[in-house]
């Protein structure tokens, strides 16, 4: 006995489900990039991301196993209260 494959055709494009598509040198431009603002906060976890990443770095170059893992949970700990 042999199965026959069942088609089922696509639905009709109608005017609600057509999105148009507009290339982006034609989209209406903004006065500028939007960038979030670099408030304190952002400051000091991007600095304290930095100063951590930078400690583990030099720890693991001088031979160091359990400081940089140590310090890895530390900084965890401290982004997850944050």
């Amino acid at each position: 006995m042999t199965q026959e494959a069942h088609v089922i055709p696509d639905p009709p494009l109608e005017p609600s489900n057509v999105v148009e598509w507009t290339p982006f040198s034609e989209r209406p431009s903004s006065p500028g990039r939007w960038h979030p603002k670099l408030t304190g906060y952002r400051a000091l976890v991007l600095a304290l991301t930095c100063v951590f990443a930078l400690l583990k770095a030099i720890l693991t170059y001088h031979g160091k196993f359990i400081a940089p893992v140590t310090l890895e949970w530390v900084f965890n700990v401290l982004v997850f209260l944050a």
